[in-house]
């Protein structure tokens, strides 16, 4: 089952007019292949966009296409789909249904890595090889694991207001980290057992410290980083590198960060350059895999903000033909 996950710098960044296009595109295309059944992160429901006030984009769910949502969000869609199973959530119960026509819905899905896995697992006894489109977030980090995504859409929304820009810069600045090289994977793999949220790591390939507090209210994991400052060289971070933790690693200059996955990436980010000052190396455990990059760009904004790395496809979704795009 290959998984597709997408992503928005933004509330209003056109996420959900990416995620139309990339379903109704692979629809279109797919002659053979399984059906494409649609989820989310939480709830996609929003009426209005907040930047400009305009209505929002529903998903529309194809004729024949599956989706996964909450059971209050069916009620308006009575004769309109076929129940094909029913996943049991920690909180509540998702409907898994096939489409009798095309419908535009409210899409609500589960909200933890374990969910989402055992939610994987079940459509693939229920469907088969079927081609499964997250609607998800950042802030989930869980998303990035290659066991629930195997590649990602960007939507950035490039305008003129410095929040916006700084949210977009956040988001492209992992795509720039290398991959950690496989002795640092092995290493790390040596002492990782998954609930470990910080693992310091010395010279020797010995761990100075390993901890399950979130790293950047984690004042042990600061002293332990102080206290072998000649000594550490690598730090595995399965928590947020938050502004207030990369000021403090910012002097650090022998040191190798490695984030478990791209959305750890949190630190505040300037136009330019999103860790101006930052000395340690950071690295990505995770490779993060970008299939395109769309933009919605404000009028006069400046598409050089929209540092996009040159060999990631770019974009612009509302001013470009949708033939004209490769996908």
């Amino acid at each position: 089952m290959e998984t597709l996950s997408f992503i928005g710098s933004d509330k209003n960044a056109g996420k959900t007019t990416v995620l139309n296009f990339i379903y109704d595109r692979i629809a279109r295309l797919q002659d053979k292949g399984g059906p494409v059944c649609v989820t989310s992160i939480g709830i996609n429901g929003e009426h209005a966009d907040a930047y400009d006030g305009k209505p929002k984009p529903a998903i529309r769910i194809r004729e024949g296409g599956l989706f996964v949502t909450g059971c209050a969000h069916l009620k308006q869609h009575t004769g309109e789909y076929d129940i094909i199973g029913v996943f049991r959530g920690r909180d509540k119960p998702f409907i898994i249904g096939k489409c009798r026509r095309s419908v535009e819905m409210v899409i609500e899905g589960p909200n933890t890595g374990d969910e989402m896995r055992r939610l994987k697992t079940m459509l693939a006894d229920l469907a088969g090889d079927c081609r499964l489109l997250i609607d998800g977030s950042i802030d989930r980090r869980f998303i990035a694991r290659p066991e629930i995504s195997d590649g990602f859409y960007f939507a950035l929304l490039i305008t003129r207001r410095k929040t916006h820009i700084q949210k977009a810069a956040r988001l492209l600045a992992p795509l720039r980290f290398p991959s950690a090289s496989k002795a640092e994977i092995e290493l790390i793999g040596k002492y990782v057992d998954g609930s470990d949220k910080s693992v310091l790591i010395d010279r020797e390939g010995e761990a100075i410290r390993r901890s399950r507090a979130v790293p950047a209210l984690d004042s042990d994991l600061e002293t332990a980083c102080l206290k072998h400052r000649s000594d550490a060289r690598l730090l595995y971070l399965n928590g947020a590198l938050t502004q207030k933790l990369s000021r403090f690693l910012s002097p650090f200059r022998n040191l190798t960060v490695v984030l478990d996955n791209f959305t750890l990436h949190r630190p505040a980010a300037s136009v330019d350059a999103p860790m101006t000052g930052f000395t340690p190396a950071v690295k990505l455990l995770t490779p993060v895999s970008v299939r395109a990059v769309f933009i919605k760009v404000e009028d006069r904004a400046d598409l050089r903000t929209a540092a996009v790395p040159e060999n990631i496809p770019v974009y612009n979704l509302f001013r470009e033909c949708p033939d004209e795009i490769g996908i």
